[in-house]
């Protein structure tokens, strides 16, 4: 910009030496001329001479050229460079999960954002095979164990078997309760407004006020059926487990009620509003289905009370009539062993969350179809976040764990672990960050990291460093500045060893100096401003 100034201040002078010129021919033409107004004349002159008296005043006054520079202290050189680093947030525990075994979705229980316990169900492929198998599996043992009890098997089997009943049951219980939030939660809700709170409202227009109170006083009792599920813990022992399937067992009782009352109501469903025909349509679709998997789940709840029962009054009559220790049969064996094959393979079919935490990712759709070993879900827990970073074979013997890391531009951390040994493939060793819980980053994002490097120094060390750009190579010698009343001053210095941007001083500077930063362009005596 100072150049076109400069320019187009020559430019102005030089027409203005112009205009006076012509201004002096004006004048001797006025005198010739006496209809030409002398006034206008000495106007012109005046004018003339005002701009150039201006421009003389802008191009005498002085500009501050100085260069501002920025100075070092012993500190500074004392303090070995940093590593810097990019590195990716993450959840402290997280899980990618994936799909035992191919095949079609059924059921989609969780959305994205939902939080799951450990354990929770929040997907089931297709499986009726493999629950028919269970079902086969379990009447074969009954079969087995029934000939078993006539022959003097003892109380082992008929144990063993309740523990698998148990097992089953408690799989029910959790396939249960998650059918029942997703009909109830998911499906219902969508039609009233203010569903968990004390008055809720059915937000869809109906013909019917009757169905309309009825449904709205039965969302309001089935939210204790809702709170209860959610304190319940899941049992252990075989009364515990019968004891929460009946309560289950009466629980869907309900639910299908609230069902069946909302499915009447949105038959007599008015569009109005932003509530269309195919909107009252599309949630009657909604809760239909969820109607009927929630009548599925009432059979297998039914099923599994009888197994429990069944299994426990097995085990009371071994009890009183067969000698404990008995050795099983070969036919219970085996059939014990089809059991526990039928169950593992029904298993496969469950999508199950093995932590607690927020689904942040959910490639799941009902009718979809799925391999297996291909992630499908991923859950974090929001609660703990680290930084994963990779170091290189030359940086990791100045790392220690404890090290202080700022993360990004303000955040405190610590190296809280680091692998002993290096990546096979990249030869890089990897390193985790601790970070406070309340650091305003998210899980997946990638963030930039300074690790201070673990350089031990004693009283007698006086090696410094210092960076490439604060020196500066002459004929004469290696240089740096420093600042006497505002002007730079030359000092010669001995460099050793280079390490990243920084090289060793091995003489030329005393612990009290105050070098230049950026000696790049800058000469002896040469003045300069100090920024603060």
């Amino acid at each position: 910009m100072n150049t076109h100034l400069s320019r187009a201040l020559t430019f102005l002078h030089g027409s203005l030496s112009f205009l006076l010129k012509a201004s002096k021919e004006l004048f001797i033409v006025a005198v010739s001329h006496k209809y030409i107004s002398l006034s206008i004349i000495v106007a012109l002159i005046a004018a003339g001479a005002g701009v150039s008296f201006i421009f003389e005043a802008k191009t005498d006054s002085p500009t501050d050229q100085r260069r501002e520079v920025t100075l070092l202290s012993t500190n500074d050189l004392l303090a070995p460079e940093p590593i810097a680093l990019i590195g990716q947030v993450r959840s402290v525990r997280e899980a990618n999960i994936t799909a035992d075994a191919p095949g079609t979705v059924a059921r989609v229980y969780k959305s994205l954002g939902d939080f799951v316990g450990a354990g929770t169900i929040i997907a089931e492929l297709k499986n009726d095979s493999q629950r028919a198998g269970v079902a086969q599996a379990e009447a074969a043992l009954d079969k087995a164990k029934t000939g078993a009890t006539i022959t003097g098997i003892g109380l082992d089997s008929a144990e063993d078997s309740l523990v698998s009943a148990i097992a089953s049951g408690k799989n029910t219980i959790l396939s249960t309760y998650s059918i029942i939030d997703d009909a109830v939660n998911k499906k219902v809700d969508s039609v009233f407004s203010n569903a968990t709170g004390p008055q809720p409202k059915f937000s869809v227009l109906s013909s019917n006020s009757q169905f309309v109170r009825d449904a709205e006083n039965k969302r309001l009792q089935i939210q204790s059926v809702l709170i209860r599920e959610n304190k319940a813990p899941l049992p252990n022992d075989a009364q515990g487990t019968l004891q929460e399937l009946e309560n289950l067992s009466r629980d869907i009782i309900q639910v299908r009620d609230l069902l069946t009352t909302v499915i009447s109501t949105l038959n007599k469903g008015i569009a109005s509003g932003s509530v269309t025909d195919a909107a009252i349509a599309g949630y009657r679709t909604e809760v239909s289905i969820a109607l009927g998997n929630v009548n599925a789940s009432a059979s297998q709840v039914n099923g599994a009370i009888d197994n429990l029962k069944s299994r426990i009054a097995a085990v009371k009559v071994s009890t009183e009539n067969v000698p404990s220790g008995s050795a099983l049969s070969a036919d219970v064996r085996a059939a014990q062993a089809n059991l526990q094959a039928a169950q593992a393979n029904l298993e496969k079919t469950l999508i199950r969350s093995p932590i607690a935490g927020t689904i942040n990712r959910l490639d799941l759709e009902i009718g979809s179809f799925v391999n297996a070993a291909v992630p499908l879900v991923y859950i974090a827990n929001a609660q703990g976040l680290e930084i994963v970073v990779f170091v290189s074979e030359r940086d990791i013997a100045d790392i220690s764990v404890g090290a202080n890391v700022l993360v990004g531009k303000s955040i405190k951390g610590r190296v809280s672990k680091l692998a002993t040994a290096l990546d096979p493939v990249t030869k890089k060793a990897e390193l985790r960050i601790s970070i406070p819980q309340d650091a305003p980053l998210i899980s997946g994002s990638s963030i930039s990291v300074s690790i201070a490097r673990n350089v031990e120094r004693t009283e007698n060390t006086t090696s410094l460093t210092i960076p490439l750009s604060a020196l500066k190579i002459t004929p004469e010698g290696t240089i740096v500045f420093t600042v006497e009343n505002e002007k730079t001053v030359s000092h010669q210095i001995i460099t050793g060893a280079l390490s990243g941007s920084r090289i060793e001083v091995i003489s030329g500077i005393t612990t009290d100096m105050l070098i230049i930063e950026d000696a790049r362009g800058l000469k002896d005596d040469e003045g300069v401003i100090v920024s603060n």
